[in-house]
């Protein structure tokens, strides 16, 4: 009897035990949610619903389009920005546009992604906009500027479907394409194609990214490959900061072991597959480039580099740490390598903005500090790069051979070099430029 006894007190010792863990797990959990959602809130489903941009449609042609006559609030989810978007009548963030073509007008279109349609910038900061205040500052000409960022979908190859379908319409001089690679290379390998019977596309759609009921955008979310789990981790996802924090954290070994179908392959890696996402680039970026040539425009891409690639030391907080990779196996330099690579292979004209970013930064000074994006400095400079090179490649090439060399002189010494190899790149004179070489 006695036996019995204690071993009751000792299982109710136990349970007692239990009990109180799980007590006070649970109010440590309470807490932590409480705190994260006051003081550093997570970018939970529920908080982006809030805050993102309600801007985008569903489109017959691309995977979206943008809402015309609206203007709404761009409010950071991690409240780093509030900024007003105004789209036009013509879907695209920009001022009301003048059709009248005149003698001595330039019209300059820019294609891209957020970065060129300017989230977390106001209009008159975003480097589309700043681009043709520089042009026609120097040129003493009227710049008609349109910029169809976002509108134009979000990569190459529904930049390319956009411009065939609007370029008759627009009729712009100069086409801009601001390439991101950090994510345009691989999220183009998720569209879909339509193709009419005599084999043009048509149509494309996203395969990770939809238009939600409140008109904006949401990506897909990753199942749970076990299913009894699945509905836990969509409720979570949705509305818990901690759950999101932690995942975040451990999102390699998450993804790894628990997520279904998900390959990351980062842009940095030497291999076949990063090859060919290069490959398929070019492709899209020849057909933009001859379209242009047959409706008599100028076209270049200016491949603006992500935070992580000029800030150095962010590269290793950012991307080599938090995916448990070996420094050793990737190159941070590969994706501005292979941009010049395609450059030459597609014979397009190419600006790699990355070397003039490095060379000016001292702390992070281009880019929000927890939003990827470019800040009002970074657009400021892209439009600098952009603007010298339309005016010293195309515009006045022969008018402003002074104008090349003012400014800063040592981008980067060693593409001076390269010219007999990459023929569509210039970095003499301070800055890179091509096709022609700065004498």
């Amino acid at each position: 009897m006695e036996v019995l006894v204690k071993k009751k007190k000792k299982k109710s010792r136990i349970a007692g035990i239990m009990i109180r863990l799980a007590i006070s797990l649970l109010i440590f959990l309470i807490v932590s949610e409480l705190m994260l959602a006051i003081f550093f809130p997570q970018p939970t489903y529920a908080l982006l619903e809030k805050r993102l941009p309600k801007i985008y449609q569903e489109d017959d042609l691309l995977p979206w389009n943008l809402i015309p006559n609206i203007t709404v609030t761009d409010h950071s989810v991690f409240n780093e920005f509030k900024t007003t978007m105004t789209i036009n009548e013509a879907g695209f963030r920009d001022d009301k546009y003048e059709f009248e073509i005149e003698d001595d007008s330039l019209r300059l279109l820019c294609l891209g992604d957020s970065m060129t349609i300017g989230l977390g910038v106001e209009y008159n900061e975003t480097y589309c906009y700043k681009t043709g205040q520089k042009i026609a500052k120097e040129t003493g000409k009227r710049v008609q500027v349109m910029n169809a960022g976002y509108a134009s979908g979000y990569t190459f190859d529904s930049a390319y479907l956009f411009l065939r379908e609007w370029h008759d319409y627009l009729k712009p001089d100069f086409v801009s394409y601001g390439l991101y690679v950090w994510n345009d290379l691989e999220e183009a390998q998720t569209h879909r194609y339509t193709y009419d019977e005599e084999g043009n596309l048509i149509r494309i759609q996203s395969n990770t990214i939809l238009i939600n009921e409140n008109h904006q955008q949401q990506y897909i979310q990753a199942n749970i490959k076990y299913k009894s789990l699945n509905s836990i981790h969509l409720f979570l996802n949705k509305y818990s900061n901690f759950y999101v924090l932690i995942k975040n954290i451990f999102k390699p070994t998450i993804l790894k072991h628990f997520a279904a179908n998900v390959e990351r392959n980062l842009v940095y890696y030497d291999n076949p597959k990063n090859e060919m996402h290069w490959e398929y680039a070019g492709t899209f970026f020849k057909k933009i480039d001859d379209l242009c040539k047959e409706k008599g425009s100028e076209f270049v891409i200016i491949d603006i580099p992500a935070r992580h690639e000029v800030d150095l030391s962010r590269h290793q907080t950012e991307i080599i740490k938090p995916y448990h990779l070996e420094g050793k196996d990737i190159d941070i330099d590969l994706p501005t390598d292979r941009f010049n690579e395609m450059c030459n292979r597609s014979e397009v004209r190419c600006i790699p903005a990355i070397y003039e970013y490095r060379r000016r930064n001292d702390d992070n000074d281009f880019y929000f500090n927890i939003d990827g994006h470019i800040n009002a400095d970074g657009h400021e400079l892209t439009a600098e790069i952009l603007s010298r090179y339309l005016l010293t490649q195309i515009i006045q090439p022969d008018d402003l051979s002074g104008y090349r060399v003012e400014g800063p002189s040592a981008m980067n010494d060693l593409l001076c070099e390269n010219q007999k190899t990459q023929p569509y790149l210039t970095a003499c004179g301070g800055w890179v430029f091509g096709p022609e070489n700065i004498p």
